[in-house]
């Protein structure tokens, strides 16, 4: 992340103080290393989301079969 005046840069992509989508204001960029957020202005980037799946029990893997 790198500070250009009032903009922040988080992977060549630049938000003004927060971007709205669909009415709803973002101003966060959830990372795998911070505390989970619930509320209605965070993103979360794939390392995160795979966290919080993993943090409920569930696991990657293969399906070996189905009977």
């Amino acid at each position: 992340m790198k500070w250009i005046g009032t903009q922040t840069i988080y992977d060549h992509v630049r938000f003004n103080k927060g971007i709205t989508i669909d009415s709803v204001s973002i101003t966060t960029i959830q990372d795998s290393s911070e505390s989970f957020a619930n509320n209605d202005t965070s993103l979360m980037t794939s390392a995160a989301i795979a966290e919080k799946i993993e943090a409920y029990g569930y696991s990657t893997g293969d399906i070996t079969g189905v009977t």
